[in-house]
């Protein structure tokens, strides 16, 4: 369905993000009511005391959403996961300087496998597999085996 829909990816989040924002609007609404508006109304309440910092998180948080509905729209399952994988790899970069983390071994071999999965997964057959490509498998094992007519194996003389 996703995939399928023409329309604009922006369009779509406001669809789905419009939803949820008057269903919020209702409740906090809904909230104040009920405690006859001691703390004020809700939308002149909703940033006092916010910080420099949890303005950056809000607007990490709507551009990773933002890239989510961009991947998610338009890209395969394989390469969501890859971009897990990525994350993976960006997020010990960034927390070390940060926040002063260490990455462990086990999140040193995660990259690892990873990285070397995302280089299989868009490596060609060609590189991997240096094999003709107008020659099958079984036709090699074939002249390999004719080569040598009297050996038990069937891929050769193993007499060298």
């Amino acid at each position: 369905v996703m995939k399928g829909n023409q329309d604009s990816i922006h369009w779509q989040n406001i669809q789905l993000y419009g939803f949820g924002l008057v269903f919020n609007a209702l409740r906090l609404t809904l909230d104040d009511l009920s405690v006859s508006f001691n703390q004020g109304f809700w939308v002149l309440a909703m940033f006092s005391g916010y910080s420099f910092t949890t303005v950056l998180v809000i607007f990490n948080l709507a551009f990773s959403g933002l890239l989510v509905s961009f991947i998610t729209k338009y890209v395969d399952a394989i390469a969501k996961n890859f971009a897990t994988s990525l994350a993976m790899f960006l997020t010990p970069v960034v927390a070390l300087p940060l926040f002063g983390h260490e990455p462990t071994f086990a999140l040193c071999i995660g990259a690892i496998v990873a990285a070397i999965s995302i280089n299989l997964y868009y490596a060609k057959a060609e590189d991997l597999f240096p094999i003709n490509a107008n020659r099958s498998n079984s036709n090699i094992m074939f002249e390999t085996a004719k080569q040598d007519p009297g050996s038990p194996n069937p891929f050769g003389s193993s007499k060298d």
